[in-house]
């Protein structure tokens, strides 16, 4: 199933990836590789809330994993939540400091943070919103506010996803 599943992907059929990675996390559910690559499926579908569930998910059964902070980063750029994006692919680094992904995903969010900010000083539309730093996001590990039922502060504005943005962060891998 997961063959197949990583094929569907590979051919750009995300939904039947995802039905195919579900159906192999029934049958292995302790499968941190399957849970990634259903979170990049989700992601390449534009389900973003789904592909932070799944990246969670695969850094809960394999902590310290880059590939799993790449996931839940994907998903909090699609989500338009910058800062918490820069934050994951960081703690990537910090797995993996050779991590591609992890460095150009890092660099994309704070260019996205940069051009919000500048947008902002142009039209004079500062949302006097308190931007968290890297540091205040404190990491996907104790999940914060998310495991309370919050909704985590965002970066709003700006532009749109684009495939820059998403769709360049989304490695995929025959794990």
């Amino acid at each position: 199933l997961k063959e197949q599943g990583n094929a569907a992907f590979s051919r750009g059929e995300y939904e039947e990836a995802v039905r195919l990675f579900t159906r192999a996390i029934q049958a292995d559910p302790s499968s941190s590789v399957l849970f990634s690559n259903r979170s990049a499926a989700h992601a390449a579908m534009k389900s973003f809330q789904q592909a932070l569930q799944d990246g969670r998910k695969a850094l809960q059964l394999q902590p310290r994993w880059a590939k799993a902070y790449s996931r839940i980063a994907v998903a909090h750029f699609g989500l338009k939540q910058y800062v918490e994006a820069a934050a994951a692919y960081e703690k990537g680094l910090k797995c993996d400091p050779l991590s591609t992904v992890c460095k150009q995903g890092v660099q994309q969010a704070r260019e996205r943070l940069q051009q919000l900010d500048e947008k902002e000083a142009k039209t004079g539309k500062h949302t006097f919103r308190k931007r968290k730093t890297a540091e205040d996001a404190k990491g996907e590990g104790n999940m914060g506010d998310a495991k309370r039922g919050k909704q985590p502060k965002r970066a709003s504005g700006g532009q749109g996803t684009t495939q820059k943005g998403v769709g360049s962060l989304l490695s995929f891998d025959d794990e």
